[in-house]
């Protein structure tokens, strides 16, 4: 029996401090995991990594980020977590590039159920998020 983990390629689309957190988490446990967001933070997290703030301190871990909407197209979970009012059209930007086994999980805070239902793909699930997580860039 082997010890290494067979994990599924995961996308994190809108990686703020949500997704930067959850992300960073499955990419510190060994995940592939790709970060999808704006310039600035994918231009950070390529040169300085991203740093997890955790209850015993910080940890800076190795992550990949891109500005590139595509990358989710081999992903089999996608952690969207991107601002309430980005929500349909940063889903119809993504809809191209999904596949149809795909899972996303809505990890997003103060979203109403009707606006994380107008996705097209399926299956989608909501999750809650405490906001007091932090993850940070650069």
């Amino acid at each position: 029996m082997s010890d290494t983990r067979e994990w599924p390629r995961i996308a994190v689309v809108g990686a703020g401090a949500v997704g930067g957190y959850f992300g960073g988490m499955f990419a510190r446990a060994g995940a592939p995991t790709v970060f999808i967001g704006r310039k600035h933070f994918a231009d950070a997290v390529n040169t300085k990594g991203l740093v997890l703030d955790k209850l015993h301190g910080q940890e800076r871990i190795t992550a990949t980020a891109t500005v590139e909407m595509s990358a989710v197209r081999d992903c089999s979970l996608i952690l969207f977590c991107v601002k309430a009012n980005d929500t349909s059209a940063t889903a119809t930007q993504m809809a191209s590039f999904v596949r149809p086994d795909v899972t996303v999980v809505c990890l997003q805070n103060g979203v109403e159920q009707r606006t994380w239902q107008t996705f097209s793909v399926a299956p989608v699930f909501r999750a809650e998020c405490p906001t007091t997580l932090k993850a940070n860039f650069g």
